[in-house]
């Protein structure tokens, strides 16, 4: 009986061992960004898309942090300039770095920019008759022919919301927004509702 004891003991080390280390791998793995690659990018935009990323070169992060923080930033980055259904897919790869360390990472952020749109028009629904036409034209700046800036639109929600808070009103504001691919034109429409 003493002799299957030791071999109990060295059973329980083992698989305390592998539950210990299966903890660990689920943890989640940090990298440091070395560099930035863009491919698809607008034209002469490098230096403007760099600013908009380079908060997560030399620092370390987790890697999911990473992806997620680039697609947004260079998303924003986009739709700020008009390309509104643009799509971003960043991805890192190991640096070449001196000993290939699997923490050094390059990030590659693709673009797929799609149609730039212009503003066609805005469009107000809902609890209008409590906001001057001035109020309005003043919470959106969304004028036709511009560059249709998601940020802008995003402004107007904002604005809205507290011009009716400012006349003691709470209140939700829906966006639609309504493309014309063959124009390159889009509508924004805002319903104001309680």
């Amino acid at each position: 009986m003493q002799r299957g004891l030791p071999i109990l003991a060295m059973w329980v080390w083992i698989l305390a061992s592998s539950v210990c280390s299966g903890q660990g791998s689920s943890a989640s793995h940090t990298v440091l960004v070395r560099e930035i690659h863009f491919s698809g990018a607008p034209g002469g935009t490098q230096i403007a898309l760099g600013e908009y990323t380079d908060f997560v070169v030399g620092h370390r992060m987790e890697e999911k942090e990473i992806l997620k923080e680039a697609e947004s930033a260079v998303g924003a980055f986009l739709r700020h300039r008009g390309f509104l259904k643009a799509r971003v897919t960043p991805k890192v790869r190991p640096a070449n770095t001196i000993g290939n360390s699997q923490d050094v990472v390059v990030l590659d952020v693709g673009m797929e920019i799609g149609n730039r749109y212009r503003v066609k028009g805005t469009t107000f629904a809902g609890l209008l008759p409590e906001l001057e036409e001035l109020d309005l034209k003043q919470a959106c700046k969304l004028q036709e022919g511009d560059i249709a800036d998601a940020e802008e639109a995003a402004n107007c929600v904002t604005n809205l919301v507290a011009a009716f808070h400012h006349k003691g009103q709470d209140v939700k504001v829906m966006t639609q927004t309504t493309f014309d691919d063959t124009l390159l034109t889009v509508v924004f429409g805002f319903d104001i509702e309680k």
